[in-house]
């Protein structure tokens, strides 16, 4: 399932005024953790392929260099995506007790 896909399925469901579903809930934080993975695993890729690569291709007056910089945009972002997950958590309770209150 990719990162369109689940947007569409969470825009899908809040059009059809079913924000706080138990599916939307999971959708926003998978959506969240795996936005998480990917500054994660870019950092780890650079990482790892300058350590293999500087054994390799070493001259005497050039060497490669990793910018070493972490996305963190992106990880913010994410982070405030998994984040409105539980918060949609607490709008599913409060509209439950609503609901139960009518």
């Amino acid at each position: 399932m990719g990162i369109f896909q689940i947007f569409k399925q969470i825009i899908s469901s809040i059009s059809n005024r079913l924000p706080f579903s138990k599916e939307n809930i999971k959708r926003i934080k998978l959506l969240g953790l795996v936005l998480l993975s990917i500054p994660v695993i870019e950092w780890v890729a650079d990482s790892l392929m300058l350590m293999y690569y500087s054994g390799i291709y070493s001259m005497k007056y050039m060497s490669l260099e990793n910018s070493n910089s972490f996305d963190w945009a992106m990880f913010n972002l994410s982070l405030l995506i998994y984040t409105l997950g539980f918060a949609f958590e607490q709008g599913r309770k409060l509209q439950e007790e609503q609901d139960l209150t009518i």
